[in-house]
């Protein structure tokens, strides 16, 4: 079942207009931290991703330091925090002129999904699909 999120991630990535960025976040827990920036998932989705001409991102939004540890994020003001912080990266990225894809693990996702909210409030219809036009 570890092979589905990379097989759909893939084929995410080869539907991209050229030229975009991928952010890639964690789900809940410090530890998932460190995880994600050496897993072999976040790997397989760079390396599919610089072959087709586009960069990969990973954005943590959770302070590894946080004294909570794996329980950090659980909280709905962790979460919305955290999408201010992928806001704010966003906002750096669309001003470079780049397309953005986001893709969350977990609770990550959540947070993604959440700064899109930020960055766009009037939009309504926003769903939990894994794939977010932004610009």
């Amino acid at each position: 079942m570890k092979l589905f999120p990379v097989l759909l991630a893939s084929l995410l990535i080869t539907s991209l207009p050229l030229a975009s960025t991928i952010f890639v976040t964690h789900g809940q827990g410090t530890t998932a931290i460190q995880f994600y920036k050496n897993s072999g998932y976040t790997h397989a989705i760079e390396a599919s991703a610089k072959q087709l001409g586009h960069s990969v991102k990973s954005i943590a939004w959770l302070s590894p330091t946080d004294p909570n540890k794996n329980y950090a994020g659980m909280h709905p003001q962790e979460r919305i925090a955290g999408a201010v912080i992928i806001a704010k990266a966003i906002i750096d990225e669309l001003a470079s002129g780049q397309k953005i894809t986001l893709i969350g693990h977990g609770f990550g996702g959540q947070v993604m999904q959440c700064a899109t909210r930020l960055l766009n409030p009037a939009n309504k219809t926003i769903t939990d699909t894994f794939v977010y036009e932004l610009a």
